[in-house]
Protein backbone atom coordinates (compact mmCIF):
# COMPACT_ATOMS: atom_id res chain seq x y z
CA UNK A 1 0.00 0.00 0.00
CA UNK A 2 3.04 2.32 1.18
CA UNK A 3 4.01 1.80 -2.57
CA UNK A 4 0.90 2.50 -4.52
CA UNK A 5 0.63 5.95 -2.38
CA UNK A 6 4.29 6.96 -3.11
CA UNK A 7 4.12 6.52 -6.50
CA UNK A 8 0.72 7.46 -6.79
CA UNK A 9 -0.64 4.08 -8.37
CA UNK A 10 -4.28 3.93 -8.43
CA UNK A 11 -4.98 0.37 -9.56
CA UNK A 12 -2.63 -2.92 -9.91
CA UNK A 13 -3.22 -5.33 -11.79
CA UNK A 14 -1.86 -9.08 -11.50
CA UNK A 15 -2.15 -12.45 -13.55
CA UNK A 16 -1.33 -15.98 -13.02
CA UNK A 17 -1.66 -18.53 -16.26
CA UNK A 18 -2.35 -21.78 -15.20
CA UNK A 19 -4.66 -24.54 -16.56
CA UNK A 20 -8.03 -24.31 -14.58
CA UNK A 21 -10.04 -27.76 -14.16
CA UNK A 22 -13.12 -27.74 -13.23
CA UNK A 23 -12.33 -27.81 -9.25
CA UNK A 24 -10.24 -24.71 -9.63
CA UNK A 25 -13.21 -23.01 -11.18
CA UNK A 26 -14.85 -24.07 -9.01
CA UNK A 27 -13.13 -22.43 -6.30
CA UNK A 28 -12.63 -19.30 -8.56
CA UNK A 29 -16.56 -19.06 -8.71
CA UNK A 30 -17.00 -19.58 -5.02
CA UNK A 31 -14.89 -16.57 -4.55
CA UNK A 32 -16.56 -14.33 -6.38
CA UNK A 33 -14.12 -14.72 -10.03
CA UNK A 34 -15.91 -12.97 -12.41
CA UNK A 35 -16.01 -15.25 -15.93
CA UNK A 36 -14.86 -12.80 -18.92
CA UNK A 37 -15.42 -13.71 -22.78
CA UNK A 38 -12.64 -15.73 -24.67
CA UNK A 39 -12.44 -17.62 -27.73
CA UNK A 40 -11.33 -20.86 -26.22
CA UNK A 41 -11.90 -20.94 -22.17
CA UNK A 42 -13.25 -17.82 -20.00
CA UNK A 43 -10.72 -15.68 -18.26
CA UNK A 44 -11.22 -15.10 -14.21
CA UNK A 45 -11.53 -11.35 -13.22
CA UNK A 46 -11.41 -10.36 -9.32
CA UNK A 47 -11.22 -6.76 -8.76
CA UNK A 48 -10.80 -5.99 -4.78
CA UNK A 49 -11.88 -2.15 -4.05
CA UNK A 50 -9.86 -1.98 -0.70
CA UNK A 51 -6.27 -2.65 -2.42
CA UNK A 52 -7.37 -1.36 -6.13
CA UNK A 53 -5.98 -4.49 -7.04
CA UNK A 54 -7.49 -6.65 -10.28
CA UNK A 55 -6.44 -10.36 -10.59
CA UNK A 56 -6.97 -12.05 -13.81
CA UNK A 57 -6.51 -16.24 -14.07
CA UNK A 58 -6.02 -17.35 -17.79
CA UNK A 59 -4.87 -20.36 -19.39
CA UNK A 60 -1.75 -20.10 -21.42
CA UNK A 61 -3.66 -21.59 -24.55
CA UNK A 62 -6.39 -18.87 -24.05
CA UNK A 63 -4.09 -16.50 -23.69
CA UNK A 64 -2.65 -17.77 -27.07
CA UNK A 65 -6.01 -18.18 -28.76
CA UNK A 66 -6.87 -14.49 -27.75
CA UNK A 67 -3.52 -12.72 -28.94
CA UNK A 68 -3.59 -14.36 -32.50
CA UNK A 69 -7.24 -13.40 -32.84
CA UNK A 70 -6.47 -9.89 -31.63
CA UNK A 71 -3.30 -9.80 -34.13
CA UNK A 72 -5.44 -11.19 -37.36
CA UNK A 73 -8.41 -8.62 -36.90
CA UNK A 74 -5.18 -6.14 -36.50
CA UNK A 75 -3.40 -7.10 -39.60
CA UNK A 76 -7.01 -7.99 -41.69
CA UNK A 77 -7.87 -4.02 -40.95
CA UNK A 78 -4.29 -2.69 -41.96
CA UNK A 79 -4.49 -5.17 -45.26
CA UNK A 80 -7.91 -3.45 -45.59
CA UNK A 81 -6.25 0.21 -45.36
CA UNK A 82 -4.21 -0.54 -47.33
CA UNK A 83 -6.21 -2.02 -50.18
CA UNK A 84 -8.20 0.89 -49.90
CA UNK A 85 -5.21 3.46 -50.05
CA UNK A 86 -4.06 1.77 -53.22
CA UNK A 87 -7.14 2.23 -54.55
CA UNK A 88 -7.79 5.86 -54.07
CA UNK A 89 -4.58 6.64 -55.40
CA UNK A 90 -5.10 4.92 -58.83
CA UNK A 91 -8.99 6.77 -58.49
CA UNK A 92 -6.90 10.08 -58.17
CA UNK A 93 -3.91 9.70 -60.80
CA UNK A 94 -7.02 8.98 -63.05
CA UNK A 95 -8.81 11.46 -62.44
Amino acid sequence: KAFKEKEKIEEVSAYLITEVDKKLDERLSDNDFTKLFSLENPIYHRFYQGAGISIFVISASTLIKDAEARNKVFLDIIRKQTKLNRLIQKTEVVE
